[in-house]
């Protein structure tokens, strides 16, 4: 723990003897126990700038209302280097996170922005089986018993949701759609990742609160690192 001692300064004779002022310490982050839900995906499509750099379109993100469940795992293979009759080298991969994203529905503006879809003058949504994914930040909002905590994964591409519709019975059980997301590293202010976290309770409550109108960019304190 850091604290700053402020000490009045003393007179030579008969003077006030000298004082200690301890600042408080700020208090830690929370830390959750458990953590629970999901809602608020929110996407900015990725494009890229004169340079062939990746960019996020902050103008008109692409709000995807209806969550239901995320399940993404982390990617990446490992080659390990055997001497001196053991493992003598091991550098594991990290190629990202993939895994599924199961919605109420997704809009029409999902398909056409992020996969290729087209509209055709009369409202119809098209599938052009010959567009290829376009890649797009994508940030949400998880709850803890401590703080909730928003997330961002800088580069998602995904796939074609699963269409499927069935019969009403004597009660109605919505059909879902899923679509298999693949999370990519991406370089943001100079380091390489796929995704960042902010807490609630984090100093900085612009960046919490601003968090589903502009992609999240990491600061890093240069005496820390």
């Amino acid at each position: 723990m850091t604290t700053s001692t402020k000490t009045n300064a003393a007179a030579s004779d008969g003077g006030i003897a000298p004082q200690s002022e301890t600042a408080p310490a700020v208090p830690p982050l929370a830390s959750n126990k458990v953590t629970f839900g999901f809602k608020n995906v929110t996407c900015f499509e990725m494009t890229k700038d004169e340079d062939g750099a990746y960019e996020w379109d902050e103008k008109d993100p692409v709000r995807v209302p209806g969550t239901v469940n995320l399940s993404l795992s982390p990617t990446g293979s490992s080659s390990p280097f055997y001497a001196e009759d053991g493992e003598y080298f091991n550098a594991p991969a990290n190629t990202g996170w993939e895994g599924d994203m199961e919605m109420a529905n997704f809009p029409d503006e999902f398909y056409v922005r992020f996969l290729g879809w087209k509209k055709d003058a009369n409202g119809a949504l098209v599938e052009d089986s010959e567009a290829l994914p376009k890649p797009f930040a994508m940030a949400f909002e998880v709850q803890g018993d401590a703080a909730a905590r928003r997330t961002v994964f800088f580069k998602c591409t995904a796939t074609r949701p699963a269409d499927e519709a069935k019969t009403k019975e004597e009660t109605i059980s919505p059909q879902t759609k899923k679509t298999t997301l693949k999370a990519s590293p991406a370089l943001v202010n100079g380091v390489k990742g796929a995704k960042a976290t902010l807490p609630a309770d984090t100093p900085n409550k612009e960046a919490y609160e601003n968090f589903y109108k502009s992609v999240y960019k990491p600061t890093y304190d240069a005496a820390a690192a």
